[in-house]
């Protein structure tokens, strides 16, 4: 909370109050108060106006200590606060300035509140063992002079070549299928490198092993008397994500059906200001994820379509961290391939391992330790954005006419399987290939992966026509492996979820373009160890 701020909201709290019956704990995970408050040396009232409120409830509060607790007290000074939540006989390490503990709030639940700054150089004395420990923990991943930056330091090619299995060189061995030299035409600037594990920066911090030595004797503890766990830490990473913001430089119009409004020149403000949230998380999201449809396909026709991709560019420009684009049917109205290539809507540039097509916009990367993006191109086999006279158009269209005989392809009126309409497309067999080799490196390195596409992959997350074509060979590879945790896509515009039968999580994100002025349509996902939550 900033100093210069109302006191906190109690919005929060009186629901917690109101509960029937009331809840029996709260979760508090951490920056409570915000860093500046010790600069302008308001930390101690900042603390106390949220303590204020937090205290109304006649339940208790269990605290994490995040980054910014740390900036504004020393790990001594928060003994003292009304942050030591594990004051009071809860049982932790021996060293009673770790702040990780675990009680038991009703039978056969035990929570355990762990300390994420255990190992950390904040808040603590300069000269002491722990500080000195964890400054040469962090040295060694993270040369550069300011200790909070992620960038690299030696330039994108060297950083590359010292590090084969993030180049794609030719060549280079990488141990990822698809690595390879897949630099556009014409490509935009590349963005600057990111250390080789760009989370070792200042405001994360780790667990010390007396910290790890004491939750494995918890957990042990908790199996051997058949209890459940809810473990209480800060999140590993946090990335945005926004779908269908389809702007144009136009007044408001409906859609094809003329039911729907859409607000193509508000949508740039509202892109905006999702921009400006994902800026000011602290710490600051780790990518974004836009999941197609930037601008709309009236572009095209208006001959604006350079321009309207350029001011979205320069909106998510503003970012300091990577932005992964899905391509979708608006994009391919307004570009060919060979063109999209060419811009910045081309995420795969700079090293990301893809199939061998460099048209074929899929590609994956590592954003974390043991988590894997990947991106699809749910129109890899389409109609839209290819020459007419290509293999790629005449094998598409002949897919399309076999399910499909309408004069108008974009229309699923009386056709037995509605998705086979042009304004959706899918998946050519050598990616499908590919996408089954990466799930089989993560499968066998234990990662988690998120895949993203523009078009939903699951019926069920769809209204049953925006749904990619052959979305059963997608869904045939993902079962096949036991890595994938969720899928994420646009193209809907009324969104919508499900969780199958495998246990995989499928949200189709609200579009931007019909969202009203005075709401908004993007997420901030937040990733831990054992969920994701939004």
């Amino acid at each position: 909370m900033p100093a210069s701020s109302p006191p906190p909201s109690t919005t929060a709290v009186r629901e917690w109050a109101d509960e029937s019956p009331p809840v029996d704990f709260v979760l508090q995970l951490g920056d409570s108060i915000d860093g500046q408050n010790a600069r302008r040396g308001e930390a101690e009232s900042a603390l106390q106006q949220v303590l204020e409120v937090l205290g109304q409830l006649s339940v208790p509060v269990h605290h994490a200590w995040g980054n910014h607790e740390l900036y504004n007290f020393s790990r001594a000074r928060l003994v003292q606060t009304g942050l030591y939540s594990r004051a009071g006989g809860s049982a932790g390490p021996a060293d009673t300035e770790c702040h990780a503990y675990h009680c038991s709030p009703r039978p056969r639940l035990r929570l355990v509140v762990l300390d994420a700054y255990d190992t950390s150089i904040l808040g603590t004395d300069r000269g002491s063992p722990r500080y000195q420990e964890a400054l040469r923990l962090l040295r060694e991943k993270n040369p550069n002079d300011d200790l909070n930056n992620p960038e690299g330091t030696s330039g994108l090619a060297e950083a590359w070549a010292a590090e084969p299995s993030l180049s794609g060189a030719p060549g280079a061995d990488s141990g990822m299928p698809g690595a390879q030299a897949c630099a556009p035409l014409l490509p935009p600037p590349p963005p600057p490198c990111r250390l080789k594990e760009p989370h070792f920066v200042a405001f994360n911090g780790g667990f010390s092993q007396a910290q790890l030595d004491w939750f494995n004797e918890v957990l042990k503890f908790s199996d051997e008397n058949q209890e459940k766990v809810i473990v209480m830490a800060a999140p590993r990473l946090a990335f945005g994500v926004i779908a269908d913001i389809q702007f144009a430089d136009a007044e408001d119009g409906y859609d094809f059906g003329g039911c729907r409004r859409r607000y193509y020149r508000h949508s740039l403000r509202l892109l905006r200001e999702a921009v400006r949230e994902w800026a000011d998380e602290s710490p600051p999201v780790d990518f974004v994820l836009q999941l197609g449809d930037s601008i709309d396909g009236q572009n095209a026709r208006r001959g604006e379509a350079e321009s309207a991709l350029q001011q979205v560019l320069e909106v998510l420009g503003q970012l300091s961290v990577p932005v992964h684009h899905a391509w979708g049917n608006h994009e391919l109205y307004n570009f060919s391939r060979a063109r999209l290539v060419q811009t910045g809507l081309y995420s795969r540039a700079g090293g990301s391992a893809g199939p061998a097509d460099t048209e074929c916009h899929a590609y994956h990367c590592s954003p974390g330790p043991r988590l894997r993006l990947v991106v699809l191109d749910a129109y890899d086999t389409s109609i839209l954005g290819t020459d007419r006279g290509s293999p790629r158009y005449q094998e598409a269209l002949r897919l399309l006419r076999e399910k499909n005989p309408n004069d108008d392809l974009n229309n699923p009126e009386g056709l037995k399987e509605p998705h086979f309409v042009a304004f959706n497309g899918g998946f050519s067999q050598a990616q499908l290939d590919w996408f089954n080799e990466v799930l089989k490196f993560s499968d066998e390195n234990q990662e988690k992966v998120i895949v993203m596409a523009h078009v939903p992959l699951h019926p069920s997350a769809s209204n049953g026509v925006c749904l990619a074509w052959n979305y059963e060979a997608a869904l045939s590879v993902i079962h096949a492996h036991r890595c994938v945790v969720c899928v994420l896509a646009g193209h809907l515009h009324d969104g919508a979820y499900c969780l199958d039968w495998h246990g995989v999580h499928h949200l189709t994100l609200e579009g931007v373009i019909e969202t009203p002025p005075d709401s908004n349509a993007f997420a901030t996902v937040y990733v831990y160890e054992d969920k994701m939550d939004g």
